[in-house]
């Protein structure tokens, strides 16, 4: 199945519900979200949400990064699981109001966020992402992807009771970069994948997530993009032989008690059976006001199987991360 080109803007004020719901090749071109803002700043601030996240697979360690505008705050962090040690060095922030009424979230703008010693920055240029931070215990430095650019994936969602929903992937990107850890320094040589999200999610929202990069049993590359109980399911996606796969629904099958025990993922039609072996975990537990946020991110490695569109079963095996999100938005 092949996708269709990104459309070339996001859904309009008076449009019909779901006229642009769907998954598709590359990004939309306009992103802007003034239609639905003006005139009603409490949706800006109370609904709008947008973040920029960017995770890093490499042979000695897991990383990741990312700035969110919340609305009525901000937040970022910044964390690296050193595997050569097992220690996980972690920094993060939270500022009210954070980014200005008039920012305009974009994957191709410059993001921001910091206070005093702790500086978070993603943006991009030259066809890669650029990603920084720079802390107390932990700097961070990596490109993301390079000047050929790299196939994206964009799915739009109706959210009930709000505007729409939207999200543009990219997987399998080459990372290049380096970490410092309490003083230890640490390679960041491997793979990556960006998440870009913008738009209106339910006041509640559950999500169960996952992102992997790996290879076949014949070293053939392969990622993977799943979600369930967010966005239908739309961006769930294999970046595989020079293209994207779409896939169906996603199941996660996991143990919230213990999160650190093996977790099952499987899509509806049989196209992937995996099971992800965590090596360790970020969670967060956030109060702020009118919103909460609950989750916990194991990073580690999957092993299982992938049936390609030809109907081939491939082994494979490969690192990346799960998330079990809860949010009061």
């Amino acid at each position: 199945m092949d996708l269709p080109p990104a459309p070339a803007r996001l859904p309009r004020p008076g449009e019909r519900a779901g006229a642009l719901d769907g998954c598709y090749l590359g990004p939309i071109a306009d992103l802007s979200t003034r239609e639905w803002d003006h005139g009603l700043p409490f949706r800006r601030r109370a609904q709008r949400k947008a973040w920029v996240y960017a995770g890093i697979f490499a042979e000695q360690a897991s990383a990741g990064i990312a700035i969110v505008d919340a609305g009525h705050t901000a937040t970022a962090f910044c964390y690296v699981h050193d595997r050569r040690t097992g220690r996980l060095t972690e920094d993060k922030i939270l500022v009210p109001a954070g980014f200005p009424r008039s920012f305009a979230p974009d994957w191709r703008a410059e993001w921001t966020l910091g206070r005093g010693r702790g500086t978070w920055r993603i943006h991009h240029e030259g066809g890669a992402w650029h990603v920084h931070h720079r802390g107390r215990d932990l700097e961070l430095s990596a490109i993301l992807g390079g000047p050929d650019g790299h196939a994206g994936l964009s799915a739009i969602s109706s959210a009930p009771g709000r505007p729409f929903h939207h999200t543009y992937k990219v997987a399998g990107l080459p990372a290049s970069g380096t970490a410092s850890a309490r003083g230890s320094v640490i390679p960041l040589e491997g793979r990556a994948s960006v998440d870009f999200t913008l738009g209106y999610p339910p006041r509640e929202t559950l999500w169960n997530w996952a992102s992997l990069d790996g290879t076949t049993e014949s070293g053939q590359p392969i990622a993977i993009n799943l979600v369930a109980h967010f966005l239908n399911g739309l961006e769930n996606a294999a970046w595989w032989q020079d293209g994207i796969v779409p896939l169906p629904q996603a199941t996660f099958e996991l143990d919230r008690s213990a999160p650190l025990d093996p977790w099952r993922l499987r899509t509806a039609g049989g196209e992937l059976d995996l099971v992800f072996h965590p090596e360790g975990q970020r969670r967060e537990h956030l109060e702020a006001g009118v919103i909460a946020s609950k989750f916990v991110q194991p990073f580690g490695w999957f092993e299982g199987t992938f049936r390609s569109p030809g109907g081939e079963v491939h082994e494979l095996r490969g690192r990346g991360v799960v998330e079990d999100h809860r949010a009061r938005w």
